[in-house]
């Protein structure tokens, strides 16, 4: 098994970060992807989509999340292929970011 991890830039203020490409991957022959998500952002400007086809145009989180919180998360992915894609508009000091560990599971 080999996982991966995806992450932004953290503390200190690494300002404006539009639509960055963490990650993209497919893992041959797997079942599905459990991603082990842990973010923060500042605002409703912050947000990141995960993709679970590289044809798809909608993220399957709903493509937004914000808190105002650090929040630690697992979701699983119905697919071998994921996308990370992530925005903050770099307003305020107190961003942190985003860290996605993907683990395929065959």
């Amino acid at each position: 098994m080999i996982s991966h991890t995806y992450e932004t830039a953290h503390n200190p203020y690494p300002g404006s970060q539009k639509g960055v490409v963490l990650g993209e991957y497919t893992f041959e022959n797997a079942k599905s992807l459990t991603v082990i998500l842990d973010y923060q952002t500042d605002d409703y400007g912050d947000y990141f989509y995960i993709y679970d086809s590289s044809t798809a145009t909608s993220g399957i989180n709903n493509n937004k999340k914000y808190i105002g919180g650090r929040t630690k998360e697992i979701v699983t992915i119905n697919s071998n292929y994921i996308k990370i894609k992530f925005t903050s508009n770099g307003v305020n000091n107190n961003y942190y970011g985003l860290k996605a560990i993907v683990i395929p599971n065959y």
